[in-house]
């Protein structure tokens, strides 16, 4: 519905002005009669009057205000749960039944309503109508909600009807989902528990070091058994490398069991915990989970050199030894031996100092390729300390020193530091620094620069280098341990500090991958109903990527059957999806040709089923309740109910008002309206013997 109105912004007089210059156009156009009759002339007179009248009103600039009423339909969306739990516990003609109920809800509806259809999976009528699948993966109740919300934001939603069992195991609770709509609940499923053994979880570290013992915790919950007992096997291979008992003497119960099991093999390793079954349980299907460790060769060895014992020092281990990926040795001239090993990252604290030089030991691993991290303090020796520098070189003014707390650098980009941890950081107490200036020798990033008192000044506090060859950070502060300490007194931990170490640690130590031909997944571990994303990279002599390189694949499952994949890579796209894949451990190995060489790259990942429907089966009606209840909806277990509570509400269209301004010469019909003025006028004249 549309209503209009013209708008002017000169003076309404100027319309008169129109019509007198159309009126003396006119009848100086018609003053002598013509060979025409004298009715003809005064409609010749009236077409000429019209048409210059109208365009001298356009000239004013007109503009025609249009307000436009659009009247939505109310609209109510059902949405039907089809994940897996309902399956496990109702059979598949009563499931049926359940979608048949509510596309008759979806037909009574229709007169008063607009009608939408939903799943986890589609948002088509087809999907209940026609029959559903109750094979979801997984139960995002909340997500459900919230896409409903967002879609209809600003729309005529009366109402959602959602059909469920309650039950919820990704993402948050609904119950905390402000709505501006009521929810009518329809509860599905059982809320009478089942007898039942459930291996809720297993605990373990998804990194093993070869040779080494890893425990691994499995916890496992009774429901409706008094007084039992089974056991609980951890299996490799379909054999059994560990068993323990479990008893339960009361309902319900949880227990742990605790293994320490061996990493013997090197590699991606798959263990299954398994329940061993008992009588009349309700389903096995929660009785056993995979466990996927990676077992490596061997932990990254950092040594710590430093001039003296140090506050310093010791914060800096502590927050390496957190990580089980470091092994860390400290070495102090005079006070400490030396241990000879093949070090990845040599962190040197005020070394070179005014009493040692490096040592030959430290120097000879540097000369063999280990990262530095330099980190400046009282004792260092500037003169030596900027010929082992290769990122910057202080002009020290003597011993003078400043108090400086550290700022973050926005625009870093060697690793990524959350922002929860730059506003951690951002607030440190002072450390010490030399004074002077601090001149960049190559190609760095600057981490935190240097704040003195309130003023941010552009020298470096923490730097690293960006260069492909040896690595190196260099910080230029003393009194880190004192960040750590305080962290843990504001925040009672210590991760902002701890992750700045370790991700400094884990740059220096990474390594420059110069391959010319790259396969790897985007994540080491997917679950079953995700595709696994493969990015591909190619390059030339001068490694420049190149594209439209003809990739075989051939991936490689537990068992050793193998499944062989062709595909070309292109600017616009250079990774490949593969779905369908079971659970396991996949071994892959990609292969190319460049200039006639062949290329090869090959890996591993680990494709999981995380059950998560199989860990509760007993339906939740109260969190379905609670929903309804906030909301101002309704709960109910018979569909008839909602039926009869949305009918007796009345259902009233939203009205979207739209108003628009425009202007008048740049509607057709005027132009044709002037056309035909002229164009009568003209034709008239002609018809009669005038020119």
């Amino acid at each position: 519905m549309q209503d209009a109105r013209f708008l002017l912004d000169a003076s309404p007089w100027f319309i008169v002005v129109s019509l007198l210059v159309g009126a003396a156009y006119a009848l100086w156009m018609y003053w002598k009669p013509g060979p025409w009759p004298k009715g003809v002339h005064r409609l010749l007179t009236g077409l000429r009057f019209l048409a210059v009248s109208l365009l001298c009103f356009l000239l004013l600039g007109p503009l025609v205000r249009q307000i436009r009423n659009d009247y939505e339909a109310p609209t109510v969306v059902i949405a039907l749960d089809n994940s897996s739990s309902l399956a496990q516990v109702s059979d598949s003609v009563a499931l049926q039944a359940v979608a048949n109920q509510l596309a008759e809800l979806g037909e009574s509806l229709e007169g008063d309503f607009r009608i939408e259809y939903r799943t986890f999976d589609t948002e088509s009528e087809e999907a209940i109508v026609r029959g559903v699948r109750y094979d979801h993966p997984e139960t995002p109740l909340a997500d459900l909600i919230t896409d409903v919300k967002a879609d209809y934001e600003g729309r005529n939603l009366s109402a959602l009807v959602l059909a469920s069992d309650g039950i919820y195991n990704q993402g948050r609770s609904p119950a905390y989902e402000a709505l501006a709509f009521p929810v009518y609940m329809l509860g599905l499923g059982d809320t009478l528990p089942k007898k039942d053994l459930n291996l809720q979880a297993v605990f373990y570290n998804k990194i093993a070091y070869q040779g080494n013992r890893f425990p691994l915790v499995a916890e496992v919950a009774s429901e409706g058994y008094g007084n039992i007992s089974t056991q609980i096997e951890v299996r490799q291979r379909g054999r059994v490398i560990a068993r323990e008992m479990v008893a339960f003497d009361q309902s319900p119960q949880v227990k742990e069991v605790q293994f320490l099991l061996s990493a013997e093999e090197q590699g991606l390793q798959r263990y299954e915990v398994v329940v061993v079954p008992v009588a009349d349980e309700f389903t096995t299907q929660n009785n056993r989970r995979g466990v996927y460790l990676d077992v490596v060769e061997g932990r990254e060895k950092v040594l710590i050199a430093a001039a003296a014992p140090h506050p310093d020092v010791k914060a800096i281990r502590a927050s390496l030894e957190k990580n089980a990926n470091y092994e860390v040795k400290v070495f102090i001239p005079g006070l400490t031996d030396y241990e000879a090993e093949k070090y990845d990252v040599v962190i040197l604290h005020q070394l070179p100092s005014v009493r040692h030089s490096l040592p030959g030991p430290v120097r000879g691993l540097i000369e063999d390729g280990a990262s530095t991290w330099l980190i400046w303090g009282k004792q260092t020796n500037i003169l030596q300390f900027n010929q082992v520098s290769t990122v910057l070189e202080m002009a020290a003014s003597g011993n003078q020193t400043d108090q400086v707390t550290p700022i973050f650098e926005p625009n870093f980009s060697r690793f990524r530091y959350p922002d929860e941890y730059q506003g951690v950081a951002n607030r440190y107490p002072p450390v010490t620094v030399p004074f002077g200036r601090v001149n960049m020798k190559t190609a760095a990033e600057v981490l935190f620069r240097q704040r003195v008192g309130n003023i941010e000044t552009s020298k470096p506090l923490w730097v690293l280098s960006t260069g492909e060859a040896q690595k190196q950070a260099v910080t230029l502060g003393e009194g880190l341990w004192q960040w750590r300490l305080q962290e843990y007194n504001r925040q009672g931990s210590q991760q902002a500090f701890d992750e700045l170490v370790s991700k400094t640690v884990q740059y220096l130590s990474t390594r420059e991958d110069k391959r010319k031909f790259k396969v790897y997944p985007l994540a080491n571990e997917y679950n079953e109903n995700e595709p696994v994303i493969l990015e591909t990279e190619v390059y030339n002599d001068i490694y420049e990527e190149v594209y439209g390189q003809p990739i075989t694949l051939s991936v490689t499952d537990e068992d050793g059957a193998s499944t062989e994949y062709t595909y070309t890579t292109s600017a616009a796209n250079t990774r490949y999806r593969l779905g369908g894949l079971q659970e396991g451990i996949y071994q892959y190995t990609a292969t190319t040709s460049i200039d006639g060489e062949i290329l090869y790259s090959t890996g591993a990942f680990t494709i999981r089923n995380r059950q998560l429907e199989s860990l509760s089966l007993t339906a939740n009606h109260a969190l379905l309740r609670t929903v309804a209840e906030q909301s101002g909806g309704l709960y109910t277990t018979n569909p008839a109910e909602i039926e009869e509570a949305l009918q007796a509400q009345p259902a009233q269209a939203l009205i979207h008002t739209s108003e628009e301004y425009l202007p008048l010469v740049n509607m057709p019909w005027v132009f044709f309206l002037v056309l035909l003025l002229l164009s009568v006028e003209w034709v008239m004249r002609r018809y009669f013997g005038s020119y």
